[in-house]
């Protein structure tokens, strides 16, 4: 059974970048890396879906913005205010005495939510930063590799490699996934399952992943 588990596990591990790469390579304008994450078949639904719904309109990326809210085009910023305005509406739903006893050990539940919300951003900035430099030395290394043992293999990354391609459709996937999770937490008892309270990370991450899938998928989803 382990040989077996073994064997599927290695064979997702290729399929699963291989079914994406035409959205990839489509939106990272590059056939040097690949989208390597077990959330594949979820960001492949997203392109098709998006492919189906966003026919003929532009991308999100090309959206031109106000020369006054130039600055929300750095996406660090844009976190940073996304959270922050997610936080502020969460510490507010929470209550003050809530929040103060037992999260912030006294803190103004204001200034927390603020903090919390510049830490995550920073924390994504760090990730951003260090994927840039994944790129650059994993990619010409990975080159050698692929010449001597499988010609034409290209590296599988991790879903935050992708997020400096389509940073705007990385921001709208995120909150587009924590809405639907808020949403499914109130139908989950009328069905009565159990409530699965939305957790901030995995929605950023595949949520966002999601986003970037469908930021292109009209032109990409016809060469299947």
């Amino acid at each position: 059974m382990v040989a077996i588990g073994a064997v599927i596990l290695g064979a997702m591990m290729v399929i699963s970048p291989a079914i994406l790469q035409p959205f990839t390579r489509k939106i990272t304008n590059t056939d040097d890396l690949a989208l390597g994450h077990f959330g594949s078949i979820g960001y492949l639904l997203s392109a098709l879906v998006g492919k189906i719904i966003g026919k003929g309109s532009p991308s999100i990326e090309e959206i031109k913005v106000p020369k006054s809210l130039n600055f929300l085009r750095d996406s660090s910023v844009a976190i940073s205010l996304t959270m922050m305005i997610l936080f502020l509406v969460l510490v507010l739903v929470a209550g003050k005495s809530f929040v103060e006893e037992t999260l912030s050990a006294g803190q103004n539940f204001i200034i927390f939510a603020i903090i919390q919300s510049l830490t995550f951003a920073a924390g994504v900035y760090i990730i951003l930063a260090g994927v840039r430099m994944v790129i650059a030395e994993i990619v010409p290394a990975f080159k050698g590799i692929a010449d001597k043992l499988v010609k034409d293999a290209k590296p599988a990354l991790d879903c935050p490699t992708v997020f400096p391609f389509a940073p705007n459709a990385v921001i709208v996937g995120f909150l587009a996934s924590f809405v639907a999770g808020l949403v499914s937490m109130f139908l989950c008892p009328l069905f009565g399952l159990s409530v699965i309270v939305p957790g901030l990370v995995p929605h950023f991450f595949c949520g966002a992943t999601a986003g970037f899938t469908a930021t292109l998928p009209a032109d990409v989803a016809g060469r299947w």
